[in-house]
């Protein structure tokens, strides 16, 4: 699984394989990489995927999550600390801040604000509003492990992650992690 992660594949790469060895992941990885430039060399068609906002623990969490569930791909990761090129579990490092108009430009609108500081949620919440102004989409991130009743209520923004259980009739706001 950890090559599967590093090369950014995905289950549905291997649907016929019974047995999974290292030489099918990289022969696999070498096509995909063949086909086209890398993810990290240039930005996908999809104006769909998510950005993820924050390459640390957190975002970790959050690719898992999103990628259990095919729903929509993960275009990169905007982070200032981090190097761009870099990768985390596969997924570029496209840049900083300053970065994520020009991917908004491009037609990159949902971002994922994959840090959470339990002695600072004002900078959380303070980033979410600067985005939103900007006119910024915040898709729900729901991991499929995650168990959400069909009477909950969700805002925008929020991250459940595996086996989490959100009960009947629970309300979310926004940007819950």
């Amino acid at each position: 699984m950890k090559l599967i992660r590093e090369y950014g594949l995905t289950r549905k790469d291997f649907l016929n394989a019974k047995i999974l060895r290292e030489k099918e992941v990289l022969k696999v990885a070498k096509g995909k990489s063949s086909d086209a430039e890398t993810d990290s060399a240039r930005p996908s068609e999809n104006v769909n995927n998510v950005i993820i906002i924050g390459g640390r623990g957190g975002a970790k969490m959050v690719i898992e999550a999103i990628r259990s569930t095919n729903y929509v791909g993960i275009e990169g990761i905007i982070d200032d600390q981090l190097k761009t090129g870099d990768q985390v579990m596969g997924v570029p490092v496209l840049g900083g801040d300053q970065d994520l108009e020009i991917l908004k430009e491009k037609g990159f609108k949902n971002v994922v604000l994959s840090f959470s500081s339990l002695h600072d949620l004002a900078s959380r919440q303070k980033k979410y509003q600067d985005l939103k102004k900007r006119n910024y989409q915040f898709p729900n991130v729901i991991h499929a492990r995650a168990t959400v009743e069909p009477s909950v209520t969700l805002g925008e923004g929020n991250i459940i992650l595996a086996n989490a259980m959100v009960g009947s009739e629970v309300a979310l706001g926004n940007i819950n992690y």
